[in-house]
């Protein structure tokens, strides 16, 4: 399992993950009590550590030196903040991530 920051202004043509990920505790076998012990222990690593995490993300955290951010998504977000978005970016990073207006 994983969760992350997107930049919507990454020009990227795939989804970047820039952020944890967790593969301890994790079953994926079929039968009905492994997919609940599984979908509970994500649970819990989401209100646990990843709550904490996204509320992490702020700005200035995000163009910092331990950004989990790669350069070139940094860069991405800087040109936005300053009013540089490039909106093809924007409208590609909305279909990538399956909240697109068209």
């Amino acid at each position: 399992m994983e969760y992350g920051v997107r930049v919507l202004n990454d020009p990227r043509e795939h989804i970047v993950l820039n952020g944890p990920d967790v593969t301890e505790h994790l079953d994926y076998s079929t039968d009905a009590a492994a997919i609940e012990a599984c979908a509970n222990v994500m649970m819990r690593y989401v209100l646990d550590d990843g709550l904490a995490w996204f509320e992490a993300q702020t700005p200035a955290n995000l163009l910092g030196e331990k950004s989990c951010l790669d350069p070139e998504a940094r860069i991405a977000l800087q040109q936005a903040i300053d009013g540089n978005a490039d909106f093809t970016a924007v409208a590609q990073s909305r279909k990538l991530l399956g909240f697109a207006d068209s």
